[in-house]
């Protein structure tokens, strides 16, 4: 062994009793998540629904994998509009289910067509720290359509 290489290795060795060199993060790559790629912090989806006559609350499901978070959802018209914004949603709240739009969608005002679903997701990822450093992103986006009744 070099005298390069054995100062290397003992150095690598101090650097992890010393506890310098970071591990992964507890729960990053075992829980399904990457902390650098919002894509992968949680899904939303919503089915093909029939737009009704009147104004209605239409549903869409959530699943959230990260800890510590918070949710917002958008969905964007086929004109690229926000029509909606949902309220945020908390970790108290189950990490995955089923949630109506808090806000009403009329069909007088609301097209036929393809609509674009949003979610933001907003987390901390030290839960240890009274003072958080939050970090957000928007998981993939899904569609899904308006159609005649």
């Amino acid at each position: 062994m070099s005298l390069r290489r054995w100062i290397a290795a003992a150095g690598t060795g101090l650097m992890l009793s010393a506890g310098l060199i970071a591990s992964a993060p507890a729960g990053g790559a075992a829980a399904g998540y990457d902390e650098q790629n919002p894509k992968t912090w949680g899904a939303v989806r919503a089915p093909d629904q029939v737009l009704k006559k009147g104004c209605h609350r239409y549903r869409y499901h959530y699943r959230v994998d990260v800890p510590d978070w918070a949710a917002e959802v958008f969905v964007v018209n086929p004109r690229g509009r926000t029509i909606l914004h949902d309220v945020t949603f908390v970790a108290s709240e189950p990490r995955r289910g089923w949630r109506r739009f808090t806000t009403d969608i009329c069909r007088a005002s609301a097209p036929y067509g393809r609509y674009k679903l949003r979610m933001k997701v907003t987390w901390n990822p030290d839960e240890g720290d009274p003072t958080p450093d939050n970090i957000d992103g928007f998981v993939k986006t899904s569609f899904f359509r308006f159609t005649r009744p």
